[in-house]
């Protein structure tokens, strides 16, 4: 039987943008520290080479540093995606081990979503998926199935509604056929 290829998804560029800004955020510190040392002993008429020193090797790690970020976000955004099968959600990552998690769609009682102020104001939201026998009372979502931690807001609303849709069709086919 030929398996049928699934067409992933990534969580949207508003989750591609805060991730490579999250992932670049110590490179900062780095350019500000050298632009600190830069600003404070540019009055002195005797600078040291040693200064010198220290201000291009913060500017070294700035880059370094911001490059090494850019890469590890793109990674990180690249490797976790999700699709919509035919009869489950599935979500993936991982580069080194791979995770996919598929979620039939008879098995979900829940998808809610949740949107901090940082959140809002950036337009993202997590998606969390809860399935049957799943403890809800947890607040950041550990004991959900499924999670798309970062995705943006509207793609959010959007999947939610057709998780829901799919999911109580799938229960009216199931409860159908029983009788």
């Amino acid at each position: 039987m030929a398996e049928i290829k699934v067409k992933y998804r990534h969580l949207g560029k508003r989750a591609l943008y805060l991730i490579l800004l999250q992932k670049t955020q110590v490179s900062f510190i780095f350019l500000l520290i050298g632009l600190g040392i830069a600003f404070f002993h540019a009055d002195t008429k005797d600078l040291s080479d040693t200064l010198s020193y220290v201000q291009i090797g913060f500017i070294a790690l700035f880059f370094s540093s911001f490059f090494i970020g850019l890469l590890a976000g793109w990674i990180q955004y690249a490797s976790y995606k999700f699709a919509l099968d035919e009869n489950a959600i599935k979500i993936e990552q991982g580069i080194i081990t791979k995770k996919e998690i598929a979620i039939p769609y008879r098995q979900i009682q829940s998808v809610n979503i949740e949107r901090r102020f940082l959140d809002r104001i950036n337009g993202v939201s997590h998606l969390y998926i809860l399935s049957g026998g799943e403890d809800d009372n947890k607040k950041d979502g550990s004991e959900s199935e499924g999670i798309l931690w970062l995705i943006d807001a509207k793609e959010a609303v959007a999947l939610r509604d057709e998780l829901m849709k799919r999911a109580n069709v799938e229960r009216v086919i199931n409860v159908e056929a029983k009788y």
